[in-house]
């Protein structure tokens, strides 16, 4: 041990603990105490003024699987944390000799396509309209008619083990991989060939790749492509590992970019406020996924035929996908009106209430 925390540090208050040692280390870690349940809201590493940087590691998983992994404690954000799916031996820390993820994607897209459904209606080698830098490994969704999308970068895996990717999109999508870092060795392993609704991931068979084996630290190029016709649209790439029990989108703390190229840079043409609901019809509660061009509040209003406000929340966001929850428990049968406005930006959709 370098160092031991012997009283507790004060809530939402950074504390630091000096460490005099001539000796240069690989891995840096948290250890946290038995019945700590790895808590720890943020955690760096410096040496003299420098922050020190690697890949992440630690115990993998999150309490009930609810999202708080060990990547939170690393995410620069101090109002996320690290719970631990149990309650004793939990630590997190960094491997400062792996490849450390940037938590960035690039997404590229060719507006004004005709071409229907099929990928083959996009030429891939061309110029794309405009691009975008994504925080997850999914794009927008209910934003644009006509056009194709692609967005690739590296998976950089924070523990080793055998996983397994899964795609969504509508229209037709394809997800390829490679076996390390270099786009011309990668494969296709998913396809969507149809549609699905967004983060369907088992509607077709083909939308499961083969489980794999990766490396921590590791990169790995990766690349999701979609063509869209009229209606809805999205693409998302979501996976299960070591401490994933269930599918979920690939994020930031996994992620670096692929420079793109050739392109003119139009994030602005997206949609700031593309939103879709699921279910819909919906009973108990409603997901409301939508995507955001800037950090700041996103207000939802709820009404009701007459016009008459029933629920209204205020959402904080980052840049990029986000998504929340609605309680409709209390609410009767309908329809109604979900208004969602950021900024001077304003949609809104229907949404059916029926048990």
């Amino acid at each position: 041990d370098l160092a031991t925390i012997t009283t507790q540090p004060a809530e939402q208050t950074w504390t630091e603990y000096p460490i005099n040692t001539a000796i240069t280390y690989r891995y840096l870690r948290y250890l946290s105490p038995n019945d700590g349940w790895g808590n720890i809201a943020e955690l760096e590493f410096y040496k003299d003024a420098t922050k020190l940087t690697g890949a992440g590691i630690g115990t993998p998983g999150s309490y009930q699987e609810q999202g708080n992994t060990f990547e939170k404690a690393l995410d620069g954000n101090t109002a996320t944390f690290f719970d631990a799916p149990t309650a004793n031996g939990n630590f997190v820390g960094i491997d400062t000799q792996a490849t450390p993820a940037t938590g960035q994607l690039t997404y590229e897209y060719w507006s004004n396509l005709g071409g229907g459904l099929t990928l083959d209606g996009v030429d891939w080698t061309s110029p794309p309209t405009g691009t975008k830098t994504l925080t997850a490994l999914e794009g927008p969704t209910d934003w644009a008619d006509n056009y194709g999308a692609r967005i690739r970068g590296y998976i950089i895996p924070t523990v080793s083990g055998t996983y397994t990717l899964h795609l969504a999109s509508d229209d037709y999508g394809d997800l390829w991989i490679s076996p390390d870092a270099n786009p011309a060795n990668k494969t296709k392993v998913a396809s969507v060939d149809g549609w699905t609704f967004p983060r369907e991931w088992g509607k077709y068979a083909s939308q499961q790749a083969a489980p794999r084996t990766l490396t921590a630290g590791q990169r790995y190029y990766v690349e999701a492509r979609m063509k869209e016709a009229s209606g809805g649209d999205h693409m998302a790439v979501g996976w299960t590992g070591p401490g994933i029990g269930t599918i979920t989108v690939i994020g930031a703390a996994n992620l670096a970019a692929y420079p793109a190229t050739g392109a003119r840079l139009a994030a602005d043409e997206i949609d700031p406020l593309a939103i879709s609901l699921f279910p819909n019809p919906a009973d108990q509660q409603i997901t409301v996924r939508f995507w955001v061009g800037q950090a700041q509040a996103v207000r939802l209003t709820l009404s009701n035929a007459a016009g008459q406000t029933v629920l209204h929340q205020t959402v904080r966001t980052t840049a990029g996908p986000n998504e929340t929850t609605l309680g409709l428990r209390e609410l009767p049968v309908g329809l109604y009106l979900l208004n969602v406005a950021q900024d001077g930006s304003r949609k809104t959709a229907k949404l059916l209430i029926e048990r």
